[in-house]
């Protein structure tokens, strides 16, 4: 049995992106992976105290441009978007983007840690406030009680956007690569859709996720219209091909999976 898990950021749907490269509108892609007990963040996805402990079905979201078809992760655009606000221009080269990320991106990290921790306290105080005026005969001491339950679980929102701002599993790269390397990382993803053609003119091909090897002709499952490389062994769509203008080692896709996964 498998669950599902469906992640949407809010500001994916009510904002408009453009491409750093050639300024087209961006526009989101659906992606899929299969979370398992073995991988990093599986206790994200599964609730505490439910048993019997079953594998994810996790669909996240990218951009894509129809343009260049280039593909970057929300919170990369995120601050290329500051980037492009603070210079006034949707294309950038990479000298501004390098110049500038680590001052936007910090920015971005903020703005986040904010929101998690705001947007559930404007919830809960108007839940509360709601429940405590249209009640009849509440008491003061019924006040305290509700006040301090807004605070509790405002805390442990807070506490939760805390460490998820300091290091776990949305941010523990945050610091850890520079913009080349992330930028590198992001670049090969875009390799694990539609490779069909790299995959036929290949020697070897890689598995991000289970981190395997094989041959091309082990590959003989296809997704998005018979495009995409499955992998065999572990089901997933995360086939990086080494016929691609990229080094492809064992190194390098251990960096892949533990970015990505």
């Amino acid at each position: 049995m498998k669950g599902k898990s469906y992640s949407m950021p809010v500001g994916m749907a009510l904002r408009k992106y453009h491409c750093a490269k050639c300024g087209t509108q961006l526009k989101t892609e659906k992606i899929h992976r299969i979370v398992t007990r073995s991988d990093k963040d599986y206790y994200r996805y599964h609730k505490i105290g439910t048993f019997p402990l079953h594998d994810y079905d996790v669909y996240s979201h990218r951009f894509q441009c129809p343009g260049c078809k280039a593909r970057i992760s929300y919170d990369a655009q995120a601050v290329i978007r500051r980037i492009q606000k603070k210079l006034g221009s949707y294309v950038l080269s990479s000298p501004e983007i390098k110049q500038h990320y680590k001052q936007c991106k910090s920015g971005h990290d903020k703005g986040v840690l904010l929101r998690d921790i705001l947007i559930p306290a404007v919830l809960m105080f108007l839940t509360f406030a709601l429940f405590y005026l249209f009640g009849t005969n509440r008491t003061a001491r019924e006040l305290i009680f509700v006040l301090a339950l807004f605070g509790i679980f405002t805390t442990m929102f807070a506490v939760g956007a805390i460490r998820s701002f300091k290091g776990n599993y949305r941010s523990k790269f945050r610091y850890t690569y520079s913009h080349e390397k992330q930028t590198q990382l992001e670049r090969l993803h875009a390799f694990s859709s539609h490779n069909r053609s790299f995959v036929s003119t290949s020697n070897k091909c890689y598995c991000f996720y289970c981190q395997s090897c094989m041959a091309p002709d082990e590959i003989i499952d296809y997704a998005d219209n018979e495009q995409t490389a499955v992998c065999p062994k572990c089901n997933t769509d995360a086939i990086i091909p080494d016929s691609i203008d990229e080094v492809v080692d064992e190194n390098i896709i251990s960096q892949m999976h533990a970015y990505w996964f």
